[in-house]
């Protein structure tokens, strides 16, 4: 039986999933009824967490559902031009499906020359027309339903991204799921939901983007699951740098099968509030797991991320690199698990969290964990925290550099291994540049 969490808010976010039923249509019934209904009721039974929840312990949700956040009903109230989408993502050769407050936009969206059997289109759509496919995946995580956050995600399904690659196909060119939030008169919530499906020899990259106008409140509540076949390769890369005064909250949650390889890659620029739940569980002998993230933190923020690695069978591998920049008052929270089963003999897997303190009012909590219930395995974990390096800065103001440009050249350098996993180079050097004009700020 789950935990009862307690706040005063959860009431008016009652409210709001009725004005969003009402709003269905008749496109309420069947399969998504139920799973709307069952998530909903968790939710009320549950309501939000709170900071005697451990899992919750350094991150006070009140701020957030404080909010009388709103679903936003209709598109038809947001136009977007060409440029605003050119101007708010990454540019570079992809298949893209782009979103504004929730809902898809196909005007500026491009999914031509797809190879045979792929599908990369709206989530609702796709519910009607691949429904049993998509109903055997889709909130298949019975731990999704422990965070309240996406349980509210699933009683809102509605619309998002979906992908499937089928057997032995690998699609060159990444899908690009661009999620805009635009201003609106009320305070809205979105709730983005990505569905990933890539069968056996397969081998594809995705490419998670949340972008929002400067200096607006909002709440982004996305949900994201990948089914990662036997001998098949996702990448899943998530970049998110929102408004500095919106909130976010994200889950991603990968299930991998015999010889399948996923790297997850986290970037945190953007939000007053955000935290990042990426899960990955090996499901399959010979799988290996990558989730890696790097956040910056400065004025007035809270980065926390809750990651989570789950080995079930034997024979298989994860590696996990977190890194933050913490600036000014800025508060980041790392809190990395590792379990290993029963049966989960000769796992191998490392874990490393490293934080860069720039300010003495910067705050890190770090909390690395090992869970090993197997007795042949290879695990290792650790955390490290500190600032630059005096020697460093001496020898860079010794080539003539000032000290500030030294600081922000040895910050770059700090935060680009991270990057550098990111295996496409064009997204690397997008992201890249967005470090780098952050730290120029």
């Amino acid at each position: 039986m789950s935990k009862k969490y307690t706040t005063d808010n959860t009431q008016q976010f009652l409210d709001a999933f009725k004005l969003f039923k009402s709003s269905l249509n008749g496109d309420s019934t069947g399969l998504w009824e139920a799973k709307r209904a069952e998530a909903i009721k968790l939710f009320e039974e549950k309501g939000f967490p709170t900071t005697k929840h451990e899992e919750w312990k350094y991150t006070n949700v009140i701020p957030i559902v404080r909010n009388h956040f709103r679903p936003v009903i209709s598109n038809d109230e947001f136009p977007v031009d060409a440029e605003t989408v050119s101007r708010n993502g990454f540019g570079g050769d992809a298949y893209r499906l782009v979103f504004i407050n929730g809902h898809f936009l196909p005007e500026h969206s491009t999914t031509k020359d797809l190879p045979d059997g792929v599908i990369v289109g709206s989530l609702g759509p796709a519910i009607r027309e691949h429904t049993e496919l998509i109903a055997r995946h889709i909130a298949s995580y019975s731990d999704s339903f422990e965070h309240s956050f996406a349980t509210l995600n699933t009683a809102h399904i509605r619309d998002g991204g979906f992908v499937f690659i089928p057997k032995n196909v690998c699609l060159e060119n990444p899908v690009h799921l661009l999620y805009i939030t635009a201003p609106s008169e009320a305070v809205v919530v979105t709730y983005p939901r990505t569905l990933v499906i890539t069968e056996s020899g397969s081998q594809a990259t995705i490419i998670e983007e949340f972008v929002g106008t400067e200096l607006e409140t909002y709440l982004t509540d996305s949900v994201a699951e990948a089914i990662v076949g036997e001998n098949s390769h996702l990448s899943h890369i998530k970049i998110q740098h929102e408004s500095r005064e919106a909130y976010h909250v994200g889950a991603s949650h990968a299930l991998l099968e015999r010889n399948a390889n996923y790297f997850n890659n986290s970037i945190s620029f953007g939000g007053r509030i955000v935290r990042n739940d990426p899960w990955a569980v090996l499901n399959g002998e010979g799988g290996h797991a990558a989730i890696d993230g790097l956040y910056l933190v400065g004025k007035d923020q809270l980065i926390d991320n809750h990651t989570s690695i789950d080995h079930r069978v034997p024979n298989c591998t994860s590696h996990e690199l977190y890194k933050g920049i913490l600036s000014e008052n800025g508060h980041g929270v790392f809190n990395g698990k590792i379990f290993v089963q029963p049966d989960a003999q000769k796992t191998d897997s490392v874990q490393s969290n490293m934080n860069l303190l720039l300010s003495d009012n910067a705050e890190i909590d770090t909390k690395p964990q090992l869970e090993i219930f197997a007795d042949d395995v290879k695990c290792t974990h650790g955390a490290t925290i500190g600032r630059l390096d005096d020697n460093s800065i001496f020898y860079l103001r010794s080539r003539g550099i000032g000290v500030e440009q030294a600081q922000k050249m040895l910050t770059y350098a700090f935060a680009t291994e991270v990057i550098e996993h990111i295996k496409d180079e064009a997204v690397q050097g997008y992201v890249k540049g967005l470090l780098d004009s952050r730290i120029e700020d």
